[in-house]
């Protein structure tokens, strides 16, 4: 799943930066394995039963951004 991702963004290794799509396996996982999200800047926000989830940035697993 995270390489069909990355044919169309850049993954990046660092912290990500506010708008970056990121995944972690730390939320709800779909049938990818992932919970994809948005980093705001500080933390990341990912769709839940109940709204939205906000995770800090060290539970993300993957981080891509626009090319």
């Amino acid at each position: 799943f995270p390489q069909a991702i990355d044919t169309k963004l850049l993954p990046v290794d660092r912290t990500p930066p506010r708008g970056a799509l990121v995944a972690t396996s730390k939320a709800k996982k779909y049938a990818t394995g992932y919970a994809l999200g948005i980093s705001n800047g500080l933390k990341c926000a990912f769709l839940s039963n109940r709204g939205l989830k906000y995770l800090p940035s060290e539970s993300i697993d993957k981080v891509w951004i626009n090319r």
